[in-house]
């Protein structure tokens, strides 16, 4: 804020002298009509905006995340919430001195709801009898703005793991078309293995490149 009001004050600084010789060194001027002016006057104003811009985020996210920590919820997840809200809310468009209060008050409104609504009981997830226990636990976590306990899973596995098949073979076949391409026997088995290797079906790969 120091440097913000200090950036001002370049701008309005009352000595005729200082103002002449700025004009001389930095004679460009910007805009058209009423709103022109000499470009160096446009440095401050830019800086102020720029400070009270980046203060005004982290304001947001600090207050949300403190409350959060007061509330005994958690704190990284209502500082995010916040911040989503004040960009939701037009914060990109009012980053000033007016974004500052802005900030505060979507910080304060957002914890509010975010705390109330996870203490509401009638928005607990109950799941039918016939779901896993391990379901249930992972929604009530995330819900609680935990992490999920039990995230390794047969998608997880798919998506990690068996990537292109058992032993995320798909870096493979990609390794194939950008180092092996000149090998006219591994650049077949690599285009036909391709399509197979998206749905996790590695065996054209593995047998093939074995034939050779």
């Amino acid at each position: 804020m120091i440097l913000g009001a200090f950036a001002t004050l370049i701008n309005n600084l009352p000595i005729p002298a200082y103002t002449n010789f700025m004009d001389s060194v930095f004679s460009k001027t910007v805009g058209k009509g009423a709103e022109k002016a000499y470009i160096w006057t446009k440095f401050g104003g830019n800086a102020w905006s720029g400070i009270f811009a980046i203060l005004s985020v982290f304001i947001v996210f600090l207050v949300a995340y403190n409350l959060g920590k007061s509330y005994n919820i958690n704190p990284l997840a209502v500082g995010v919430t916040a911040l989503g809200s004040f960009f939701a809310a037009g914060g990109l468009a009012g980053m000033d001195s007016m974004g500052l209060f802005v900030a505060l008050i979507v910080a304060m409104i957002s914890t509010e709801i975010l705390r109330r609504l996870l203490g509401n009981k009638h928005l607990v997830i109950k799941m039918p009898d016939g779901v896993p226990p391990a379901i249930t636990a992972n929604l009530n976590a995330i819900k609680a703005g935990k992490a999920a306990p039990y995230i390794v899973n047969k998608p997880f596995f798919d998506s990690s793991v068996n990537l292109g098949g058992t032993g995320a073979t798909l870096g493979l076949i990609i390794a194939i078309w950008l180092v092996g391409r000149k090998n006219k026997q591994y650049s077949i088995v690599g285009n036909l293995s391709a399509a197979p290797g998206i749905f996790n079906i590695n065996e054209p790969l593995t047998f093939g490149l074995q034939s050779y």
